[in-house]
């Protein structure tokens, strides 16, 4: 079997794709953090150990116009006596001389520890250019780890939502995206291990995990639905108010006014529904389909912003988008039939038509099993092909 550089097997036996930084494999957001800090530290080092080595070649011109008695070089050399300061001025204005005595040293003896600590800092600087450890931190900005914390949505006992924190690893390349400044979060297909300790594939959306359960939906589905009992007589009095309109000069500009005031009140009523999970679609805008479905099957009073949304969004929308990723995994493959006719390509041209392939690809691996059990009508037409080629 060939190798393949860069995946391994996860120990519940799903492959993993992992990010490399430089051959380096990171599994945790500590491991890029503790490499960023060594790159950082390499690169200070690096400017120090050039200054320094800059320093020193100021030191090595100091030696050789360093006299045996200044106050004589002053005397019969002026010129050289001032080049003789300024070097010597240059030197004691840099933070970065690594010869502090350098004024009590005899000059053999300065020549020798500049000798020495001259290749002492050429082996510490090293070959690695500048540039090449900044390429590396650039690097390092967007390479994201195997693992990320994400905070994972569920229902507590009070009925209302919270979380809890947990680690998300992603079983494909990508899924564990990078904002560019060394931190990334889970946005896709991966695994947590939850508050009950079991394995749980999940979608996560910008490092958080909705809820997205059979279970919870319809939990949070009927706790949203019985507050709404509770809340709608209370709620409508506040959109459905009668507006009196007088008639001035100013009656049109008044109509807009009350206009905007009414979209705003019918728009703060509906987030009932656009805010709820069970309400809205993969992306996670509002679904106006289900919204404007649950207002007909309660027979409520519809605001004119739900009538507008809808026909807007089943104007615009695509047929696939009736049922999302989930829905396919979670489908009964003998009743397929309603969502084949929905996702299917042909069903979804233009824009829409990429979505609609790889829905159809997922519920094909689903439903279409090698082995499975065939049509009559498959039966039928292998059986005659197999008659067919007997005779040739």
């Amino acid at each position: 079997m060939a190798k393949t550089k860069g995946i391994r097997k996860a120990k519940h036996g799903k492959r993993h794709s992992r990010k490399k930084h430089g051959g380096e494999i990171f599994q945790t957001m500590d491991d890029i953090k503790n490499k960023k800090t060594e790159l950082e530290k390499e690169l200070e080092d690096r400017n120090n150990n050039l200054e320094k080595l800059e320093v020193l070649q100021y030191l090595k011109i100091y030696s050789k116009l360093k006299p045996k008695s200044e106050r004589l070089l002053k005397m019969t050399h002026k010129v050289a006596y001032d080049e003789f300061v300024r070097y010597r001025n240059m030197i004691d204005d840099n933070k970065d001389n690594p010869i502090v005595n350098y004024k009590t040293l005899s000059n053999a003896d300065l020549k020798k520890e500049i000798d020495s600590l001259e290749k002492d800092l050429h082996d510490k600087v090293g070959n690695k250019e500048k540039e090449n450890i900044e390429k590396e931190l650039n690097t390092l900005k967007t390479t994201c780890p195997t693992k990320v914390d994400v905070i994972v949505d569920k229902i507590n006992s009070a009925d209302f939502k919270s979380g809890y924190k947990t680690t998300f690893e992603g079983e494909i390349e990508g899924k564990i995206k990078p904002d560019g400044n060394f931190t990334c979060n889970a946005n896709g297909q991966g695994t947590i291990i939850d508050q009950e300790g079991q394995l749980r594939e999940v979608v996560a959306v910008d490092g958080l995990v909705p809820l997205q359960t059979e279970k919870e939906l319809n939990r949070w589905a009927k706790i949203y639905e019985s507050r709404l009992a509770k809340n709608t007589e209370k709620t409508v009095s506040n959109w459905n108010r009668e507006r009196i309109i007088l008639d001035h000069a100013f009656t049109s500009d008044v109509e807009r006014s009350v206009e905007i005031d009414r979209e705003k009140d019918e728009r703060e009523f509906l987030k009932i529904w656009t805010d709820s999970p069970p309400y809205k679609l993969d992306d996670g805008s509002p679904n106006w389909k289900k919204i404007y479905e649950f207002f007909n099957s309660k027979k409520l009073v519809k605001p004119i912003v739900l009538t507008e949304e809808y026909e807007k969004f089943m104007k615009d929308r695509c047929p696939h988008e009736q049922y999302s990723m989930q829905a396919i995994k979670n489908i009964d493959c003998n009743n397929k039939k309603m969502m084949l006719l929905a996702i299917h390509p042909d069903k979804n041209p233009g824009k829409c038509n990429e979505v609609a392939t790889d829905k159809m690809k997922k519920l094909n691996e689903k439903c279409d099993q090698k082995g499975g059990k065939k049509s009559k009508k498959t039966q039928r037409k292998r059986k005659r092909k197999h008659r067919t080629s007997s005779r040739h």
